[in-house]
């Protein structure tokens, strides 16, 4: 409840100061810092170096365990840093979500 108004004044604020530049930064700083600090995420990423070590997908040492969710964790937070950061810059753009052929598309899908 605390981090929203913070979160919609420091948006309003890049907003009316017109930086693009800063407005996408700080969408990506927010997106990959939130992901790289959820436990969570820590916790799947070792589990996950864990299987993959068991699986002898990687060395079974515990720095290349350790290396192996670092990637992980990093690899996911980068994404959702750069879906942020294309979110922001699609509403600032006007773009759509999805073009109409994509809708069509997955609409055959279904």
């Amino acid at each position: 409840m605390g981090l929203f108004p913070i979160g919609e004044t420091l948006a309003h604020a890049l907003a009316r100061k017109g930086s693009l530049f800063w407005l996408l930064s700080f969408a990506f700083a927010l997106g990959f810092s939130t992901t790289v600090a959820e436990p969570a995420l820590i916790a799947v990423a070792a589990e996950a170096a864990e299987i993959a070590a068991s699986g002898n997908l990687i060395a079974q040492t515990p720095g290349a365990v350790k290396q192996y969710a670092f990637g992980l964790r990093m690899t996911v937070a980068f994404s959702v840093g750069l879906a942020i950061f294309i979110g922001v810059l699609r509403i600032i753009r006007g773009w759509p979500l999805l073009s109409e052929d994509a809708v069509h598309c997955l609409m055959d899908l279904v």
